[in-house]
């Protein structure tokens, strides 16, 4: 029983620190500059193989907004 209780706890807090990540991620102001070297390196990514075009260009999107 008290181990049901800890995996609960533990798993409630980790729910809470996900959620709090994604707030901070969403509302987070990144400069122009630090953009530009992000799509950089998607596009690389991209000319590696990594990702596909259609992934490129909805990551590029989303940086851009």
């Amino acid at each position: 029983m008290l181990m049901i209780s800890v995996l609960l706890i533990l798993s409630v807090a980790l729910i809470l620190m996900a959620m709090r990540t994604v707030t901070t991620c969403q509302t987070a102001r990144v400069p122009v500059a630090s953009t530009r070297a992000q799509i950089a390196w998607y596009r690389q990514e991209l000319a590696l193989g990594h990702i596909t075009p259609a992934q490129f260009t909805a990551i590029k999107r989303e940086l851009l907004r």
